[in-house]
């Protein structure tokens, strides 16, 4: 029982101390992702349609970007594309209005130009514009979609690298639960041997005490009967005395 004990007590310590250096992990990790963002924005060669294949081995140069796993770095510059592109998005709006201002002014000073006929040109030049946006979203997007299928994959194998360590583990840990189990089940016979041990001892003890009583028993009897065989012989020892000088009395 108390190695069962000692394990789930080992089992606890290590789980306690796994989730501190879970947490120290976690904890460094975002420095790192915010460090590595930091770096991003201070690269002027990024702009909102660069892609991750013509960056990638630029970028990785930087000690910043050996903190963190590919797919980290993946992650954190499709967030900051996003941003460049709302960005951008932003700043294109505000040309057009701007843009569509001074078309605007020129239909007030422009002759033999009417003003449906500029109001055409300005629609025919935000639709070509808003084409090429278009184009580039659906490049942009080609590329996301080609990152994600590449992060998936990156996942999936990260994924089965978890699974087989975890099978390891269970392994480990079932071998070490039989490990325990066997040595419990010892510990168990063991016990009772010992216990029969002791009953067979005390077994020889009960004799050895009746013994002890019976010889005793015996002593108490010959103390009983000593003294008169003390005076018997003490009264034999005086008849051959008086024997003995009888004798002597008479060869004289």
């Amino acid at each position: 029982m108390s190695i069962v004990l000692n394990l789930a007590r080992l089992q606890g310590s290590v789980t306690i101390v796994k989730m501190e250096e879970d947490a120290k992990a976690l904890e460094e990790q975002k420095c790192n992702r915010m460090e590595y963002l930091e770096f991003l924005k201070s690269c002027d060669f990024i702009k909102a349609s660069s892609q991750w294949q013509k960056v990638q081995d630029h970028l990785e140069t930087d000690e910043r970007c050996s903190r963190l796993e590919k797919i980290d770095l993946l992650e954190i510059f499709r967030e900051y594309i996003r941003d460049l592109e709302s960005e951008e998005e932003e700043q294109w709006k505000l040309w057009v209005i701007k843009d569509f201002a001074a078309y605007l002014a020129i239909l007030s000073n422009t002759l033999g130009s009417t003003a449906k006929d500029l109001f055409t040109d300005v629609m025919n030049e935000l639709e070509k514009q808003e084409k090429v946006k278009e184009l580039k979203s659906k490049t942009l997007l080609t590329t996301v979609l080609k990152e994600n299928l590449y992060s998936k994959e990156m996942d999936i194998k990260q994924l089965q690298a978890d699974l087989a360590t975890t099978v390891r583990g269970n392994d480990i840990l079932k071998y070490e639960v039989q490990n325990a189990l066997d040595a419990f089940s010892y510990a168990t016979l063991l016990l009772k041997y010992l216990e029969l041990q002791v009953l067979k001892k005390d077994e020889n003890i009960n004799q050895l005490t009746n013994d002890l009583q019976e010889r005793m028993k015996e002593l108490g009897v010959v103390k009983a009967i000593l003294p008169k065989v003390f005076q018997e012989r003490d009264f034999m020892w005086e008849e051959v005395k008086s024997y003995s000088e009888m004798n002597m009395m008479l060869n004289y």
